[in-house]
Order: C-alpha cells, then sequence, then structure tokens
C-alpha cells in the first residue's frame, strides 16, 4: 500500500523486483519444494493416523483355522466308554459299531471300520468296537467331506485303547 505523500515511483520499483523474483528459476525451485514438504506431511500423517487406530471388529480379519487345533475334550487310555460319551454330550455320533465275525475293513460301518482296521494293525489288541464323533457339533453334518472326525476305540470290556482324528476326503 502506498503511503501519502510519497511517490508512486517507489512502488513501480518493488513491482519490477517482484516481477524479477517469481520468474527466476530459484522461486520455481524453492515452490515445488514446499509443495513437496507438503504432501510429503499430509502423507505421513495419514500413515500414521492409519497404523494408530484399530480397524472396527467387523473390519478385522478372522485368523484361519487350525489343522490340528487342540480338542477341547482330554480323553486318556483306560477311560469307559460312557466316560467317553459323557465328555462328547455335546457332540454328534455318527457311528458306533461292533466288531463284526470277519473282523474290520473299509466296507463294515464306513467310515469306521477302515480306521479301526488301521488302527488294530498297528497297535496291539483288538477292536471291539469303534465310536465316531464329529466333536463340538450336536447335529448331523450336512456335507461329510472335509470335516474332522474323531475315532474311539473299545476293547471287549468296553475300555478306551486308543482314540484317532481324521479328516474325510
Amino acid at each position: 500500500m502506498a503511503r501519502p505523500g510519497r511517490p508512486r515511483k517507489h512502488d513501480a520499483a518493488a513491482d519490477q523486483i517482484r516481477q524479477a523474483i517469481d520468474d527466476s528459476p530459484e522461486h520455481e525451485a524453492l515452490g515445488v519444494c514446499v509443495m513437496a514438504r507438503f504432501i510429503s506431511f499430509i502423507l505421513a500423517t495419514g500413515f500414521l493416523t492409519g497404523c494408530v487406530t484399530r480397524p472396527q471388529p467387523t473390519e478385522q480379519a478372522t485368523p484361519p483355522p487350525q489343522k490340528h487345533a487342540q480338542a477341547k475334550h482330554s480323553y486318556s487310555v483306560g477311560m469307559s466308554r460312557n466316560e467317553v460319551r459323557a465328555k462328547l454330550a455335546d457332540s454328534w455320533l455318527l457311528v458306533s459299531a461292533s466288531r463284526p465275525l470277519a473282523g474290520w475293513s473299509g466296507q463294515v460301518s464306513p467310515p469306521a471300520g477302515g480306521f479301526a482296521e488301521m488302527f488294530e494293525r498297528s497297535h496291539p489288541g483288538a477292536v471291539e468296537a469303534c465310536d465316531v464323533y464329529w466333536v463340538g457339533h450336536t447335529n448331523a453334518p450336512s456335507m461329510y467331506s472335509g470335516k474332522w472326525l474323531n475315532y474311539f476305540y473299545f476293547d471287549r470290556n468296553d475300555k478306551l485303547i486308543g482314540f484317532d482324528r481324521w479328516v474325510i476326503n
């Protein structure tokens, strides 16, 4: 702003100096540098804010199920069949099979027969009964493929002699 009583010549000289500065390459580089710093500041602030805030529970990814998750029930060899059934009251009993006269095979009481046969070959003693459970579920699965099933093997006194967990393919 011009002061009263001063000549306008001074203002014209100041305008020429400002114009010369604005046209210089150093001034353009200074403007780009300031703009780059400003954009960097905005981006850094955005990233830090994103890292500090937690996603809502509906946005959080759920961990994938583990293949060999620990069963919530514990079983020990020598338990009675009734004790095992009591522990598995919240589970679906798919098959309860007794040993056929000809012995276990994959064609007898699927899926119990084939797994009882494998267990019997790899362990001492005879499997007289085999119970198959879908642990933790109270109704039958709509599809058996891909489900983890628990197999319980009992001797002639209905004592637990072993158990396995297999997936049906």
